[in-house]
């Protein structure tokens, strides 16, 4: 490849030598950026705030499109929709009155914005009533996040505070 380039160089600057249009330098062939994991949002050890846990990263070196579902779009997308969680909390507290506590839903969304995976971190949440959880994993599954631009998984860890 080396002798390929250094034999074209001479012509291009031969043949920019006679247009009266200045021409550009030439240029080596770039390297193919790499990705290296899943990109997207991970889960962070000791996150007590809430909303969407932060990204590993939202913009790598070496790529040029920035990721469009941020930690902040994905948290304002479950904003939109909690109160389908909130409505499995309310029935809940029908049958458990003074049910409180946080109730915190790790899930994944596939690059075309799909959960393909919900259940509840018990590492991270203070209620466990079966019902509650099952029917807020279900309400999860059923929102649509947008796409990633750059073909990534999301993994997210969001905390639903009910304190009622």
């Amino acid at each position: 490849m080396r002798r390929v380039f250094a034999w074209v160089g001479p012509f291009f600057a031969l043949a920019c030598a006679t247009a009266q249009a200045p021409c550009p330098a030439p240029v080596a062939p770039a390297e193919t950026a790499k990705v290296h994991g899943s990109g997207g949002l991970s889960p962070q050890a000791n996150s007590d705030t809430a909303g969407v846990d932060a990204p590993a990263d939202e913009k790598r070196p070496g790529l040029t499109v920035p990721e469009t579902r941020t930690q902040a779009v994905i948290a304002e997308v479950v904003k939109r929709n909690r109160a389908s969680v909130r409505a499995c909390y309310e029935k809940a507290l029908k049958t458990s009155p003074g049910l409180r506590g946080t109730l915190t839903l790790r899930f994944t969304i596939n690059p075309k914005g799909v959960v393909t995976a919900a259940e509840v971190n018990e590492a991270r949440s203070d209620l466990a009533v079966p019902g509650l959880s099952e029917c807020a994993v279900d309400a999860i599954r059923s929102i649509r996040f947008p796409k990633s631009s750059r073909g990534f998984e999301s993994n997210v860890n969001y905390p639903f505070d009910f304190r009622s």
